[in-house]
């Protein structure tokens, strides 16, 4: 990487891909419950491991699916790219930019994302809370993400708690309305 190469940090979930923990409802013809939901978070802190969460999904479910199974039913939270974000990052990048990731997600939803995703291929890495063990607003990961890519140049969230987390490090911290928001904060053409 060009030592004047700028870093822009991305989160996942609302600005690369959309999210649809609607369909995982909708598939289950139920919502889950409080512990339930605390399990979601522990997985996705890394507090507990895939096989522990896919056991109290397995318990969440009466044991009606296989463990792949249950792999593709939690997947099913994961949408398509953001349309145009595609494009706009690479019009950013040709003006000197680079992006890695900064996102609270578990490893099995970072795979599918992986799987599915049309520009992850782009992507220095990223810093992923379950790796970390800290979910943002943590200043943890943040400075993680310091540690590896530097403070970044500019941060995009979805999720304003994020934002302010990262403002309190001194991080430039941009809330994530649109594709075409985000391509005009670069002077992209759209």
């Amino acid at each position: 990487m060009s030592p004047d190469r700028k870093i822009i940090a991305l989160d996942v979930g609302g600005v690369c891909c959309s999210i649809h923990p609607e369909r995982l409802i909708a598939r289950l013809n139920r919502a889950p419950v409080p512990g339930f939901l605390e399990k979601c978070r522990l997985l996705e802190s890394g507090r507990i491991s895939e096989e522990e969460f896919l056991d109290e999904f397995d318990a969440f479910t009466d044991g009606k699916f296989s463990r792949a199974e249950l792999v593709g039913l939690w997947n099913l939270c994961i949408g398509p790219s953001i349309p145009g974000m595609a494009d706009a990052v690479r019009a950013v990048m040709e003006r000197g930019y680079s992006f890695a990731y900064l996102s609270d997600t578990s490893s099995i939803h970072i795979r599918e994302f992986f799987r599915r995703n049309d520009f992850c291929h782009l992507a220095l890495g990223g810093v992923f809370s379950f790796e970390v063990g800290a979910m943002k607003p943590d200043e943890r990961i943040y400075r993680e993400f310091e540690r590896r890519y530097g403070v970044p140049e500019v941060y995009f969230d979805d999720r304003l708690v994020n934002l302010e987390g990262a403002r309190k490090l001194g991080w430039n911290a941009v809330h994530f309305r649109s594709t075409e928001d985000f391509a005009r904060f670069f002077g992209c053409p759209r």
